[in-house]
């Protein structure tokens, strides 16, 4: 098989059919003494259903994948949501206790006033 021949964006399995395809022929010696016999009309004749289901195979590999990356993404979207929630309740925590503490410490200091006056 000539290397001009090759397409550079044939896959490996059409490369390796290919070469068993040239080789095959070699060896019948030329493509005028290939005998064709029953096994290869029928395997000539089941090509097509075989890459058909080759096809519909690789739809299904196509789907589950981008099904796999659509869930992924619908994580990170609630684990960003969530995130954002959590941080928000967190500002709001150190708010109410920062309030809170504010607010003792003024009780505490009215306390001293009144401890310390008598």
């Amino acid at each position: 098989m000539n290397e001009s021949l090759l397409v550079e964006n044939a896959k490996e399995h059409s490369l390796v059919a290919q070469r068993r395809v040239y080789d095959a022929v070699a060896c019948a010696g030329g493509p005028l003494k290939v005998a064709l016999d029953g096994r290869l009309m029928l395997n000539a004749r089941q090509a097509r259903s075989r890459y058909d289901i080759y096809l519909a195979e690789q739809k299904k590999e196509r789907a589950k994948e981008t099904a796999t990356v659509k869930e992924a993404a619908q994580k990170r979207k609630l684990a960003a949501v969530e995130l954002k929630e959590a941080k928000a309740k967190k500002r709001k925590l150190v708010q109410e206790s920062s309030s809170a503490v504010s607010d003792l410490e003024k009780h505490i200091a009215e306390l001293q006033k009144i401890v310390g006056h008598q």
